[in-house]
């Protein structure tokens, strides 16, 4: 999504739906779970399947409901449309009957307190 953001609306608008995406990695958790008193941490890796919906109408209602939204709204019509069309090529691969379900990891962190 931010490469597609970039190149049809701008850097700023792609740095800024990212930013909200990024998260401490691993090492990152568990320290500050111990720096705010926790003991017992353990972090894993869970593993999930995310299935969407058809991207070419899913990507532009997802950003609808993002801080990025007003940016992509005052996008042309046809920036808009190749920002989805763009997404729905990256994720191809994923593309089911109803839509593309892709892997995705999360981290789960459990502590004592």
């Amino acid at each position: 999504m931010g490469e597609a953001l970039a190149q049809f609306v701008d850097n700023d608008t792609a740095d800024r739906f990212c930013a909200s995406r990024k998260a401490p990695d691993r090492d990152e958790l568990e320290r500050l779970a111990k720096a705010a008193g926790f003991a017992d941490v353990v972090v894993r890796i869970e593993r999930i399947s995310v299935h969407l919906p058809r991207l070419d109408s899913f990507v532009l209602e997802h950003l609808a409901a993002t801080p990025v939204a007003g940016a992509v709204a005052s996008a042309d019509a046809d920036a808009r449309q190749k920002l989805g069309e763009s997404v729905m090529d990256k994720l191809a691969r994923f593309a089911d009957r109803d839509g593309v379900t892709y892997p995705e990891e999360t981290h789960v962190l459990t502590a004592r307190a």
